[in-house]
């Protein structure tokens, strides 16, 4: 009997399926908690976060059977696939990993379909939680099994054990995406400091960090996001170039640029303030209110940072 042809590419479409489905399932998460926070979950306003995540949860429990979906470090995974992140979800993920911390958990199992009295109970025990608690994690635990909640189950935040999660690849991305953001800064600092003394200005560098930059963000690595919130007040100049051309290129990437056009817009954005090495640093640093020749100095440097290049 001959043996059934197996298509190739159809695992890693069931998988990249079931990444997209946990990607939702974190989101509608995000946004259910915060609208139980303004409504009343009985208010109409949660109804139709309560359906979307109800339908996500049945095709994540008819695709998987039993599923979890938990943070580790900066991450969220469903089972063992690692939820990418990109510039619409980061804000979703960073607060559930964070509400999920402040209970001592690292997120929960699905062990069933769930219903909406089940959800609705499973919400406002989850935001009553007394986090200040010494054990915030056994009071929900409490709490859900009181109210018959089973099909939703807390996952006390453990170091995984091998095999389970990629620990090792979510540190890994970290460390590319800290290592990226570095080497931005020195870049940066580089071309600005060369600028300020009168030295020629070598773009290769900056253009090799921006690349790096557009690399990850195209891969949907935007660890990066979150390493723009870092204070460093010696480089704060440097950072905040390297902020802007983050935040530049990882909207364009939203708007549909080509990999080429972000490149372009990274640099330009990296090289926004270049004319400030042309100001004095008194001026620049001075902590009291300017006068209209130093304010002038300050607002004419896009200008100046034009004319290094012409």
């Amino acid at each position: 009997m001959t043996p059934p042809v197996t298509r190739p590419g159809i695992q890693d479409q069931g998988n990249q399926r079931i990444l997209v489905q946990g990607r939702s399932l974190a989101m509608q998460l995000c946004v259910l908690l915060k609208t139980a926070r303004i409504h009343d979950v009985g208010n109409v306003a949660f109804h139709g976060p309560l359906v979307s995540f109800i339908e996500t949860v049945d095709q994540l429990y008819t695709a998987e059977g039993e599923f979890k979906l938990q943070a580790v470090g900066d991450f969220l995974y469903i089972n063992q696939g690692r939820l990418k992140l990109d510039g619409s979800s980061y804000a979703s993920y960073q607060y559930l990993i964070d509400e999920f911390r402040t209970r001592g958990l690292s997120g929960f199992a699905f062990s069933g379909k769930v219903t909406p009295p089940e959800v609705k109970k499973f919400v406002r025990l989850f935001l009553d939680v007394d986090v200040k608690s010494q054990e915030p994690y056994e009071e929900f635990c409490a709490s859900l099994t009181k109210l018959s909640v089973t099909h939703l189950v807390p996952l006390r935040t453990v170091v995984p054990q091998s095999g389970t999660i990629n620990v090792e690849e979510a540190r890994d991305s970290r460390k590319v995406a800290k290592r990226t953001f570095y080497r931005a800064i020195e870049a940066t600092k580089t071309v600005m400091l060369s600028a300020r003394d009168k030295r020629p200005v070598d773009l290769r560098k900056a253009k090799r960090a921006v690349q790096s930059i557009v690399d990850l963000i195209l891969n949907e690595e935007f660890s990066l996001i979150g390493l723009t919130a870092i204070k460093n007040h010696d480089e704060y100049t440097f950072q905040h170039c390297v902020n802007v051309s983050i935040l530049s290129i990882s909207l364009g990437q939203r708007l549909g640029l080509n990999k080429k056009m972000l490149g372009e817009l990274g640099v330009a954005a990296i090289l926004h303030d270049l004319g400030k090495a042309t100001i004095p640093g008194w001026v620049l640093n001075k902590p009291g209110k300017l006068t209209v020749e130093e304010w002038k100095l300050m607002t004419g440097h896009p200008v100046q940072g034009v004319k290094m290049f012409s």
